[in-house]
């Protein structure tokens, strides 16, 4: 458990990180020990990031595990991992369920140590994880924050930093793209089909798109 002054001592050791071989692994580790619960799990393609493989382990265990645990009345209980796109050149990563949410005038306490929005009795828990998932995120250089509405699900957002040869991999689309999109142009005055994007059958419509067909497909589990 990284928390607390000795998480701030912790060496971090930055590497490529498979965000979604860390989700599939935290989604078989909660089904073993929720035997009988409803749970569809959608799991989009996600991207590599840049950080440490073990305090990330820690981020979705504790995100996952949240979601398990305050989705349990209901059912089926929907919980959604993906990619929101970006802020700031970093990536935006979220899960998402239809939680019994809550009332975002009390969203600072969610972060703080020993902070709960639930009574103890309703909802078991030490009241230290989103601090933790917190401080790791910050100690990546990123942010992390919730938003909800009371009895209809609640959403937790961090970033992370993109892994660089993947920023290189869509600048180069980028360049490529534009390029295409000009000689497109020009072919269709000349009455020419459209370019498609190299190694794949169809063109992209965006980034997103190029991001998508390129990431490991994830199946969804339920």
């Amino acid at each position: 458990l990284f928390f607390g002054p000795v998480a701030d001592r912790v060496q971090m050791r930055e590497t490529q990180v498979d965000l979604g071989a860390l989700v599939r692994n935290g989604i078989r580790d909660l089904e073993m020990s929720t035997p009988g619960r409803n749970i569809v799990w959608k799991v989009s393609p996600l991207p590599a990031a840049t950080g440490d493989p073990a305090m990330l382990k820690q981020v979705f265990a504790n995100l996952l595990g949240n979601a398990v645990k305050y989705t349990r009345p209901k059912d089926p209980a929907v919980i959604e991992i993906g990619c929101a796109g970006e802020e700031d050149g970093r990536l935006v990563l979220f899960v998402r369920d239809n939680c019994v949410g809550f009332d975002m005038k009390y969203a600072d306490k969610l972060f703080g140590v020993f902070q709960r929005l639930h009574r103890a009795d309703e909802f078991e828990g030490t009241g230290i994880g989103l601090a933790n998932v917190r401080r790791i995120i910050a100690r990546h250089g990123g942010r992390v924050w919730a938003e909800a509405v009371p009895d209809q699900g609640a959403a937790f957002y961090f970033t992370l930093k993109r892994v660089k040869s993947e920023e290189l991999r869509v600048k180069s689309w980028i360049s490529r793209e534009r390029t295409q999109r000009t000689q497109k142009g020009r072919r269709e005055r000349t009455g020419t089909s459209a370019l498609r994007c190299p190694s794949h059958s169809r063109p992209f419509a965006s980034i997103r798109g190029f991001l998508s067909g390129r990431a490991a497909n994830v199946p969804e589990n339920t």
